[in-house]
């Protein structure tokens, strides 16, 4: 049959239909609370900064796949828990990640550049060991360095002291390797000026100006080096320890307040065997000025900050092509074949129409030599770079930068385009509207997030919102911040400009970009409080805390705490082998001294199971967060009044672990005294009972034999009572006291007369409740008359059947 519509429609453009996915609206809203649960875990990806929710459809595309975590880890357990909960009742997890205090997440830089059509072909040369990049770690001051001369057409030497300049020297050969402009009063510059060096050291440099903007300033402005000269004044940076052949680039203001100051530091050779600033044998870089009596400057430190393997450490020159090549080609990097490379960069230099040299400024990681294709194309291609902060405009020219807040281990990929614009006389020119599109390595063929606006402030669509870039993605998600640069136009000329031959919109991705890193920073009681603090404090509600499995006590104390701040049900994985290894675990923990002490539930399961996510073969994992995922099935089931079952906790043959889990083994058979050790110690053991593996017991860690407040079942049930009242109460702050409490009179009447015919609750022995379920008072404060008053409730819960005695007798 024909296609009568399309999936994506352009808008304004060609009419057409496009059919959206199917909205479902048909199902019945109801209050959901008490079927999410809260954790703190580390991840592979996931928000740092806040707590964020998880459900069943987005689990993978929020917390990715745990086999990044290590199969054989506590975090790949915790990993596996949210995952399998939320395949078996729980509607939602509201999980905070837990990351080391050298976590750095950067921002992703976008450049544009011009030129015309051509792709040669580059081979590379690849290693372990090389360095990828050298942080600057204290700019120093005073050193020396070549002055420039900005000639104009008329051999008059132009004065501005407005004027931006900064080099890049190579500090092998003292060669200029590049040249950045900025600032500079308007009407003095036009291109072909020639651009010279004057030093008592160092010569042969030729250059000129190119790309002078309209009003005769710097701002955009680039120098075309004809000859980099040699032995201009650079310093020099050697290391000691592992490591040989690296080659930097020093780049460093001439002019301005920074000038003679050490900007950055990049590498123009790798070299082999370094090892990272802070490996147990370092290797340490060393900064000297060979210039001697010439210079006076002090204080500049650098260290190696990466380092991987597969680097590319050397990109040959290709054999001469037959075409002249009047400008410097960009050399693209690819993976191809499945290949997982990333973050290398290198540049050509061309002599004599024919490329002479490519230079590797960035050697990357990942690669290998069949799955890499690199290219010098001489091509409008965005330059795709990490920048730990957001660079200088001004320095730095760039189109936008995005920061990332999902914080991807596995990085991410950046597509973009712009529609064509056309003048009166169908010309095609200058556009600033552009799409962007934020791209999972792991699902290459869809997209996480799309956003299209414009580079330039001010412009609004048809129902008056801004089509500022920035605004755009603001109104779609938080997720994602986004920066925009000093360039603010995309040339026709660009390669995701428009449409191609066969009229399909012309696309540019990025590699994959790493700009999270987690860093190697063990866990701290400071992170675990951290962590503590922002899972309390989450507007996000949830009716549970889990464990997760963790087996750090640290954590576990953080998260009773949190329990106590928020009055949730606690319910965590008791570790050990062994029976007297789980009652050595609880006693270290202490939680029966504990002023919440009834809304922890601790769980034991010394089971092998096959791994719920089929990413791993068999493991051993707690039961914990499966228990809290069985009582959000529960808890989906509620009466005409919104009250769940929770008088019926999980335990039993009704919620045994086959439900959820397959190929479950037991290391040994408990016996009845193990069972009253564990029982004894507050701890719900898995076992295997009748033909099931179920959880046995339901008792909480309250250090009370005969009371409520031992009951599981109790205390999902007064949580949920304390939770209502305290939301009612929240509504009706601001009213009138004496309407306030009549209205919450009404409500307690109303909410405990649900709880009694939904068999939460029933007649109570105590003489003071006169055989009733339940009892209330609501009185204004005797103190604060005006503004307080008080609400007071008594309630007999129904128990659970823990303990039967069984008797028969033979009468005659």
């Amino acid at each position: 049959m024909p296609n009568l519509f399309t999936r994506y429609l352009t808008p304004g453009l060609a009419p057409g239909i496009q059919l959206n996915p199917l909205v479902d609206n048909s199902e019945i809203s109801v209050d959901r609370r008490d079927q999410y649960f809260g954790g703190i875990l580390k991840l592979p990806r996931g928000r740092i900064d806040k707590p964020f929710l998880v459900t069943p459809g987005n689990v993978f595309n929020k917390i990715g796949n745990g086999a990044w975590l290590g199969k054989t880890t506590n975090a790949y357990k915790s990993h596996v828990a949210v995952f399998e909960a939320l395949k078996n009742g729980a509607a939602g997890a509201v999980l905070q990640r837990l990351v080391g205090a050298d976590a750095v997440n950067r921002y992703i830089v976008v450049k544009s550049d011009t030129a015309t059509n051509i792709s040669i072909p580059l081979t590379p040369t690849l290693s372990n060991g090389v360095i990828k990049a050298v942080g600057v770690t204290n700019q120093g001051s005073n050193y020396y360095h070549p002055t420039a001369q900005i000639v104009s057409a008329t051999n008059e030497v132009i004065s501005d002291i407005a004027a931006g300049i900064a080099l890049d020297i190579n500090c092998g050969t003292g060669e200029v390797v590049h040249v950045t402009l900025w600032g500079g009063t308007p009407g003095l510059y036009a291109n072909n000026d020639a651009f010279n060096l004057t030093n008592t050291i160092g010569g042969g440099f030729v250059g000129h100006l190119a790309n002078v903007p309209a009003d005769g300033s710097l701002h955009g402005a680039t120098v075309v080096i004809e000859q980099g000269g040699s032995n201009y004044s650079h310093l020099d940076i050697s290391s000691s320890g592992p490591g040989t052949g690296a080659v930097f680039i020093v780049r460093m203001p001439i002019t301005g307040s920074n000038a003679g100051k050490i900007l950055a530091i990049s590498v123009a050779n790798g070299g082999s065997g370094y090892h990272l600033y802070n490996a147990a044998i370092p290797s340490l870089l060393t900064i000297t000025d060979p210039v001697g009596y010439y210079g006076t400057g002090t204080g500049a430190t650098a260290i190696i900050n990466n380092i991987e393997n597969g680097v590319i450490t050397a990109i040959a020159t290709p054999s001469p092509t037959g075409t002249s090549l009047t400008d410097t080609p960009i050399v693209t990097i690819k993976n191809i074949n499945g290949g997982i490379g990333n973050r290398a960069a290198a540049t050509a230099t061309v002599t004599a129409g024919d490329i002479s040299a490519v230079t590797v400024t960035n050697g990357g990681s990942g690669y290998t030599t069949d799955t890499v294709q690199i290219t010098a194309n001489l091509t409008v291609t965005p330059q795709f770079y990490l920048s730990a902060t957001l660079p200088d405009p001004a320095l730095e020219p760039y189109l936008f930068a995005i920061k990332d807040l999902e914080c991807f281990n596995n990085g991410v990929i950046i597509g973009l385009h712009c529609e064509d614009k056309s003048d009166a006389n169908g010309n095609f020119i200058d556009t600033a509207r552009i799409t962007v599109r934020i791209i999972d390595p792991a699902r290459p063929r869809t997209y996480r997030y799309e956003f299209i606006g414009n580079l330039s402030d001010g412009g609004f669509d048809d129902f008056g919102g801004s089509t500022y870039l920035p605004d755009t993605v603001a109104r779609k998600t938080d997720n994602i911040v986004i920066a925009i640069g000093s360039d603010t136009v995309i040339s026709p000329d660009n390669p995701m400009y428009g449409l191609d031959d066969d009229d399909n919109e012309k696309w540019v991705y990025s590699n994959i970009m790493h700009a999270f890193t987690e860093g190697d920073a063990a866990y701290t009681n400071l992170t675990y409080r951290n962590a503590r603090n922002k899972l309390a404090a989450t507007p996000l509600d949830f009716q549970y805390l889990s464990s997760l499995d963790t087996d750090s006590v640290a954590l576990l104390g953080e998260l009773a705490q949190v329990s106590f701040l928020t009055n949730r049900n606690l319910r965590f994985d008791v570790q050990g082998d062994t029976v007297g290894e789980a009652v050595e675990f609880m006693n270290q923990l202490n939680f029966t001294q504990r002023a919440e002490n009834h809304l922890l539930h601790a769980f034991w399961c010394p089971l092998t199971v096959e791994d719920p996510t089929h990413n791993n073969g068999s493991l051993q994992m707690g039961a914990a967060t499966l228990n809290i995922a069985f009582a959000c099935a529960r808890n989906a089931r509620k009466d005409s009044r919104g009250f769940a079952p929770k008088h019926y906790p999980i335990m039993g043959k009704d919620w045994a672990l086959g439900k959820a889990r397959t190929n479950i083994r037991a290391p040994f058979t408990l016996g009845r005294g193990q069972l009253n050790a564990l029982a004894k110690a507050k701890i719900n053991a898995v076992i295997y009972e009748d033909g099931n593996y179920i959880f046995s017991n339901a008792i909480t860690c309250a250090d009370v034999d005969i009371s409520l407040r031992k009951l599981i079942a109790v205390t999902d049930m007064s949580t949920s009572i304390d939770d209502a009242v305290v939301r009612f109460c929240s509504s009706v702050k601001g009213y009138p006291i004496n309407d306030a409490i009549k209205l919450t009179k009404d409500y307690l009447k109303a909410l405990f007369e649900g709880a009694e015919a939904a068999g939460w609750i029933v007649p109570s022995d105590d003489p003071v409740m006169l055989g009733r379920p339940y009892k209330y008072d609501v009185l204004v404060s005797p103190d604060r008359p005006y503004d307080a008053f008080t609400v007071d409730y008594w309630v007999r819960y129904q128990g659970t059947a823990l303990y039967i005695y069984i008797t028969q007798t033979y009468t005659r």
